[in-house]
């Protein structure tokens, strides 16, 4: 058995989830509010609010704003997505949003060409609002860039899906836990 000195315990606060470091996995305690989060892509800006709340901005030329609206109608002024209060962190790529619920769903918006939406179907097919990504309620949190997004699990796996694999749907990473 390893013994780790407390000071050696890092907490990490990632967007309303709180994970304490840990030789063994990543540990998850859901708090009442979430922790506001700021991310930005090549031109669009998600914001999660401590009222839970996902406000996107900027452009929108592949759905990247989660708004419903017509691909290519993009906005100046923070629009809110959809009206759920139940935001817990969220992560954006140059043209695609990933964003995991306080219940650890994990949602994807925005652009597709590689799956790194993660919906299963076709490639190049868009999604201009919130997709639910497979069944999971136990994502923690996400990270996106160019066509490739990582999730980690409350038992500290590790999944990847789009350029990372060339999977349009999440897959774990090794076998090794966080």
């Amino acid at each position: 058995m390893k013994i780790v000195r407390l000071d050696q315990i890092v907490p990490l606060a990632l967007a309303g989830l709180l994970l304490t470091a840990s030789p063994l996995r990543a540990q998850p305690v859901v708090t009442t509010r979430a922790r506001p989060v700021i991310a930005a892509g090549f031109h669009h800006t998600v914001a999660l609010k401590a009222d839970g709340t996902l406000w996107a901005w900027g452009d929108n030329g592949f759905g990247q704003l989660g708004i419903g609206a017509k691909l290519g109608q993009g906005t100046n002024a923070p629009a809110q997505i959809g009206t759920d209060q139940d935001w817990a962190t969220v992560a954006v790529g140059p043209f695609h949003t990933l964003a995991v619920k306080a219940n650890g769903t994990l949602w994807s918006w925005g652009a597709n060409r590689a799956g790194q939406l993660g919906l299963g179907g076709e490639l190049n097919e868009n999604a201009n609002a919130p997709a639910r990504v497979g069944l999971d309620r136990d994502w923690s949190m996400v990270a996106a860039w160019g066509g490739q997004s990582l999730g980690l699990k409350t038992d500290g796996s590790l999944w990847a899906w789009g350029d990372f694999n060339r999977t349009n749907g999440p897959a774990q990473v090794g076998t090794d836990l966080v």
